[in-house]
């Protein structure tokens, strides 16, 4: 399975801006540095982001950016279908195919399908604050 770049972009921006909740905004340039991204690739991700209400651009100097809403409330589905880019086992681009339609080999799409359902419900389940307490676990076990 392959996770398209805007979205595990988007995913690591919103993850970034959930560990800041209520401590302030976050500067773009901060989260394109420490989370080794392109500046100029995530204004265009946090465009997205804006439009749809999850996240919230404070300008000035001391500008920056912060969740709209609390990252309890932000699944990580909707950050990752923000995108456009489909989430799906299958790499459609290089089979040709549509979405795991194999008519020749019904028991394989229907595989596909039940592994699609799989994801979607992972991704459905995961707010923002669990990845960041996920997170905020992992940097621990690995400081100690």
């Amino acid at each position: 399975m392959k996770i398209p770049t805007r979205s595990r972009y988007g995913l690591q921006f919103m993850l970034m801006l959930a560990a800041h909740y209520k401590k302030g905004v976050v500067p773009l340039r901060e989260i394109a540095e420490q989370e080794n991204l392109s500046e100029k690739y995530l204004e265009q991700i946090v465009t997205m982001f804006t439009k749809a209400g999850l996240v919230k651009s404070v300008r000035g100097a001391r500008g920056g950016y912060l969740l709209a809403q609390p990252p309890e409330r932000i699944r990580a589905s909707d950050v990752l279908r923000l995108s456009g880019d489909p989430i799906s086992p299958l790499d459609t681009e290089q089979s040709g195919a549509e979405e795991g339609v194999d008519e020749e080999n019904p028991a394989l799409t229907s595989l596909w399908s039940d592994i699609q359902t799989a994801i979607s419900s992972v991704i459905d389940s995961v707010s923002l604050a669990e990845l960041a307490e996920r997170q905020q676990g992992d940097q621990l076990i690995k400081g100690a």
